[in-house]
């Protein structure tokens, strides 16, 4: 019975993969949401056959085994999770699955991408990411495979960004791109590549090669009618036009991103608009409402286990230092605690309400 469970809950799981990007997008992640408990019981059978005690191997559709059933659903479920936070609860699941692979095997390189991605891109575990990485790659280099050669640059490319290299990450991430193209698409497993090469690129200080990277990045977002892309894409430009100091049209572009996002219930993107949000307010004497906001993001960051790093931590540092020098002890305190008190929802209303800097 439990195979049978595994097997549709691995069919679901592909098929709804391939709706996520599309205009209905934010409802095929609530059904997802809803599957919750059954994806987290599918993965653990996938994993159970290599337990003392646990059940024979055995194929839960032609030629699948339960192992490389589990490795598959890992790999569909995982721009769900990283939208929905839920990449530190099946971490352990991914990484039992991890264990059972042989060495060198497309199964192995499979769940080593996952692993990579929950703990790169999803928890801020960069180092630990790095060498899962390269191993996938190499697996799939061995074994000629061009897409999932095409991953796990990607993912190589996404670890390189969280430690700082951004020269190492564009070169990843272009290598992945091309072959994407030669296979027939643009777009990686979660984002087109041209967003994620903007956001290096704006990483990098080069907000004038940033720009016309998401131009186009929005472009095409807008055709296939991919509303997160979209959002994400206004977010990080948004960011651009008030580091080039147009406070006004930054704030406008960030809450058009936030009313798309809303419907995603998108874990990640949320804590990292509400520090945007204390960012645009910050220099325009709203010390207190940047204080409440700054608290939101910590809660939310802590809910899902992933810390700043890179060039959000060091402007959220430098915010936070300013704040502090405005308000006295007590207040900036009481205001932190009030934004950490605030649920997600609560939090992105608050900042949605907030006038926009004059």
């Amino acid at each position: 019975m439990m195979d049978r469970h595994l097997a549709y809950y691995l069919t679901f799981a592909e098929a709804a993969r391939d709706q996520l990007q599309r205009p209905d997008g934010a409802a095929w992640f609530d059904r997802l949401e809803r599957e919750n408990d059954n994806f987290r019981a599918a993965l653990e059978w996938s994993a159970a056959e290599g337990s003392p005690g646990g059940p024979a191997r055995a194929d839960v559709m032609p030629g699948t085994s339960r192992v490389e059933a589990g490795t598959r659903l890992a790999a569909a479920l995982g721009f769900f999770w990283i939208l929905r936070g839920r990449g530190r609860e099946n971490l352990p699941r991914v990484m039992a699955l991890a264990a059972l692979t042989p060495p060198g095997t497309a199964v192995r390189a499979r769940i080593l991408a996952s692993a990579a991605q929950i703990l790169g891109p999803m928890l801020g575990r960069h180092r630990e990411a790095l060498s899962l990485a390269d191993e996938a790659l190499s697996i799939w280099r061995a074994l000629g495979d061009a897409h999932g050669i095409a991953i796990a640059l990607l993912r190589r490319g996404q670890v390189a960004q969280g430690m700082g290299d951004s020269q190492r990450s564009l070169a990843l991430l272009a290598e992945s791109r091309a072959l994407f193209r030669e296979l027939g698409g643009e777009s990686g497993p979660e984002w087109p590549m041209v967003l994620l090469l903007a956001d290096v690129t704006q990483g990098q200080g080069d907000l004038d090669r940033a720009e016309p990277l998401y131009d186009e990045a929005l472009a095409e977002a807008r055709t296939r009618g991919d509303i997160h892309a979209v959002a994400h894409g206004l977010r990080n430009w948004g960011r651009i036009r008030r580091l080039r100091g147009d406070a006004e049209r930054a704030f406008t572009m960030l809450r058009e991103s936030v009313l798309l996002l809303v419907p995603f219930k998108d874990v990640r993107c949320a804590y990292t608009c509400l520090e945007d949000f204390a960012a645009a307010l910050c220099e325009h004497d709203r010390p207190a409402d940047v204080a409440r906001l700054f608290g939101a993001a910590e809660a939310v960051r802590e809910l899902i286990g992933r810390p700043l790093d890179g060039g959000l931590l060091v402007h959220h540092d430098r915010a936070v230092a300013s704040v502090r020098r405005r308000l006295a002890p007590e207040a900036f305190a009481a205001a932190w605690a009030e934004g950490r008190a605030m649920t997600m929802d609560q939090a992105l209303a608050y900042a949605l309400e907030r006038p926009a800097p004059a």
